[in-house]
């Protein structure tokens, strides 16, 4: 093994954004962070996809918890609403008229025909599947105990929080996107808006991303 590897750590999140898998890219090993307590109103139960009506935000219910210290993997997914039938009809709505929407659409049936328990174990499920599709091999597992700080790991726990806008600038690397007409180009979507507009050619969006990010290691 490189004797300068690090594996990497991350928040678990709900089909992730471009940025969290740009990131993703260059590891080995990825350790998903469980222990933690819960933090709510973030990636780890939402995305972002850009509708006819622009971005619209997609979020899991998660059920309520009497423990207000609940670690994220206790996290329990509510089925109270019919959020599975409500995220597939918008997904639905803007994609279906993309160039790879069809192709790759059977392999997320799962999200909305499954009914996972835990929160963590949908997103992990998603995370691989798209990996899978990209061709990426990254062996994903989760933390044991909770450390503030490791130097043994790269750690992208706090990232997205600190720097979910940092890149929406006029140097954002650029592609088609179905409603770019209407509200121009939208970064940092949702991975499947990079999926459903350029299919195989999203691993090559994600390594243009790592150029004009220089915080990502090269």
């Amino acid at each position: 093994m490189d004797e300068n590897f690090k594996p990497a750590i991350f928040p678990t999140s709900y089909f992730p954004s471009i940025e969290y898998f740009a990131l993703m890219i260059k590891q080995k090993e990825i350790y998903f962070e469980v222990q933690e307590t819960y933090p709510k109103q973030t990636l780890r139960n939402r995305c972002t996809i850009l509708s006819a009506n622009g971005k619209l935000d997609l979020t899991v219910p998660i059920s309520k918890s009497h423990n207000s210290k609940q670690l994220s993997k206790d996290v329990k997914i509510s089925y109270d609403i019919p959020w599975q039938k409500i995220h597939q009809r918008a997904i639905d709505a803007a994609y279906n008229s993309s160039a790879f929407y069809l192709y790759f659409k059977d392999d997320f049936n799962f999200v909305f025909e499954k009914k996972h328990t835990f929160l963590i174990d949908l997103n992990t499920e998603i995370i691989s599947k798209i990996l899978k599709d990209i061709g990426l091999s990254i062996n994903l597992t989760f933390t044991e105990a909770f450390n503030k700080a490791n130097p043994e790991f790269v750690d992208y726990r706090n990232h997205f929080q600190k720097n979910h806008t940092k890149f929406e600038n006029e140097n954002y690397p650029q592609y088609f996107q179905v409603f770019d007409s209407k509200f121009g180009f939208s970064p940092n979507l949702s991975f499947m808006d990079l999926l459903y507009n350029e299919g195989n050619q999203a691993i090559e969006y994600l390594n243009k991303y790592v150029l004009f990010n220089s915080e990502i290691p090269k």
